[in-house]
This record gives structure tokens, sequence and C-alpha cells, in this order.
């Protein structure tokens, strides 16, 4: 009976090891396919909010410059900021904190951009040779992307 029943128990042993093997294979498989989907998503997310921040500086700076058709420029500016807006609060949602901290700067410096265009007479001039407010913007953009590149594990000049 004995000789009968190492046999059934090894052959027990080795589907439970099988079985747990293979659950941990899968699970392991799953998180990885999970991780990537992520990273793909706030990657498209990262993409779209500073697109609309790009626009936003662009007409911002075209308003400032030449104040021609203020009132459909601006128009145009204030639905460019309902658009970053929306993508911001999805980059707060999917985004690590040093991210979204980064993506605040970006927020204020854009809210500051929006105010010289609404209010031009209010704004004080850059000093001269000092950052105007679209090279204030451009650099909370720059450490928006190097946040964004480090919560996403791309390192700068390593091949893929």
């Amino acid at each position: 009976m004995l000789a009968q029943i190492l046999p059934l128990a090894g052959v027990v042993i080795g589907a439970l090891a099988s079985y747990l093997a293979t659950a941990m294979a899968e699970r392991a498989r799953f998180r990885r396919s999970m991780a990537i989907r992520w990273d793909e998503r706030r990657m498209d997310v990262y993409v779209e909010y500073t697109s609309h921040v790009k626009k936003m500086l662009k007409l911002g700076e075209k308003i400032l410059r030449d104040p021609a058709d203020p009132a459909g420029r601006q128009a145009d500016l204030e639905a460019l900021e309902e658009e970053r807006s929306a993508r911001f609060e999805a980059l707060a949602l999917l985004a690590d904190p040093a991210t979204t901290d980064a993506a605040h700067t970006v927020n204020r410096q854009v809210a500051r951009l929006l105010r010289a265009t609404r209010e031009p007479d209010r704004t004080e001039p850059p000093a001269a040779g000092g950052p105007s407010l679209g090279d204030d913007v451009v650099a909370a953009l720059n450490t928006f992307h190097a946040a964004a590149r480090r919560g996403l594990g791309v390192s700068s000049g390593s091949p893929l």
C-alpha cells in the first residue's frame, strides 16, 4: 500500500507545484500588462496636457504682441483653457505626486499668462533682459517633462 501512496503523493505534489508556478507566472504577466497599459495612458494624458499648454502659450503670446481682435482670440484662449483644465484632471488622477506637483507649477504659470491677456493694462512688463511670461511657462513645462519622464521610468540618453 505504501508503494502506491508515495507515487500518488508525488503526483499530487507535482501537480500542485505546477499549478502554483503557473498561477504566479500568470499573475506576474497580468501585472506587467497592467503597468504597461497605465504607462501608455499616462503618457497620452501628459502629451494631451502639454499640447494644450503649448497652444495656449502660442496664442497668449500672440494676443500680448498684437492685440488686434482681442475678443475672438481671447475666446479661443478661454476654450483652450477649458480643455487644458480637463486634461489636468485626468493627469492628476494618473500621475505620480512629483509629476502632479510639476503640473501645478505649469498651471500657475499658465494662469499668469491668462491674467496678462485678460487684463493687459494691469500686467507688469517683464524686467529688461528678464524672463517673459512665456519663458516661465516653458521653464515650468521643462520641469514637468523631467518629472513625467522619471515617473514613466524613461531615462534620457539610454536606448530602448
